[in-house]
């Protein structure tokens, strides 16, 4: 008897289904350890465009303006290059991006009031523009 013959019985796409599952369950542990830290009930969308992308983000802000995340589902990498090189697209200038890129999942962090004066002031001293606030009276 050939050591083959001594294997498995199993029909020989069994396998293919196999690691199909397994691929499939590696995905899902990778989707939650991404997103394992969100906040619970952290609202979850699924949009493959910037225009979809921006009107989740601004009925989301409107619903709750203390939102501090959102997850995208099926983002392509391009839309991702898009909200990065043109912040306003994404419907808030005062938020942060991270992207899973196997996974396609979007999260926007949005930033609090202060963090988002404190983060113009430190871009006006960086640039040497002076100051953004008003000069006191």
């Amino acid at each position: 008897m050939s050591a083959l013959a001594t294997g498995s019985t199993s029909p020989p796409d069994s396998g293919m289904k196999t690691t199909k599952a397994k691929t499939k369950e590696a995905a899902e542990m990778d989707r939650h350890n991404f997103l394992r830290d969100l906040p619970p009930r952290t609202p979850q969308v699924v949009a493959t465009n910037v225009r979809t992308i921006k009107s989740a983000v601004t009925k989301h802000l409107k619903d709750d303006a203390k939102l501090q995340y959102l997850v995208v589902h099926y983002v392509p990498t391009q839309v991702v290059q898009t909200l990065v090189e043109n912040p306003r697209s994404r419907g808030s200038t005062a938020s942060r991006i991270f992207y899973d890129e196997n996974l396609r999942v979007l999260v926007i962090k949005f930033l609090i009031k202060i963090y988002e004066v404190a983060s113009r002031e430190l871009r006006y001293r960086i640039n040497g523009w002076g100051s953004s606030a008003r000069p006191q009276e």
